[in-house]
């Protein structure tokens, strides 16, 4: 199956429904990997999340993938956006009672430590404001499960300039983690 590059001029002729078949079940590994951090949602299954993000990305006529790594890391990122969205409502419910912690080992200093899925979003929006490319790579790095390579071809960029963003956002993330930790224990 040819797929034409949309950065080329030519629109992807690859739909969701022609990409899913493919990605599935790396998509459902990443989605019961989401459900592990997320303990509050435990009647969530990864294919209900998967299903839930095809639907998203077929509903959108507008949607071009210029590759299945490219389709990979955007129904990976729509599935963080389902789960982001459930938290925010149980969030609103329960008044901050119960919300979701994720084990986020890729950017602390000091190794694992469970933080709330909502300060991951909130600073992922934070550093979005200072450098949105490395922002996109932590999306398809963290959330898609992509190597170097991989974001690389995604964002059109060098696999040198990946690697710099990364060290930048693993940085920017660490602190900007570190002071929302000091700020809730203290």
């Amino acid at each position: 199956m040819a797929m034409r590059s949309a950065a080329a001029g030519g629109a992807s002729s690859v739909s969701a429904n022609d990409l899913m078949p493919m990605v599935y079940e790396q998509l459902r590994d990443l989605a019961a990997g989401y459900l592990r951090w997320d303990a509050a949602e435990p009647m969530l299954e990864p294919a209900l999340l998967v299903n839930e993000a095809y639907l998203r990305l077929a509903a959108n006529p507008a949607g071009s993938w210029n590759s299945k790594e490219h389709f990979l890391a955007v129904a990976a990122i729509a599935m963080r956006k389902i789960l982001i969205d459930q938290a925010r409502r149980r969030h609103a419910l329960k008044r901050g009672f119960g919300r979701s912690k994720v084990a986020l080992d890729l950017v602390t200093r000091s190794g694992p430590r469970e933080i709330d899925i909502l300060e991951v979003d909130d600073a992922l929006k934070a550093f979005d404001r200072v450098n949105a490319r490395a922002c996109r790579g932590v999306e398809l790095r963290f959330f898609a499960g992509l190597t170097h390579d991989d974001v690389a071809r995604v964002l059109g960029v060098s696999r040198k300039t990946v690697v710099a963003d990364w060290a930048q956002a693993r940085a920017w993330l660490a602190e900007e983690l570190a002071d929302k930790g000091k700020s809730t224990q203290g």
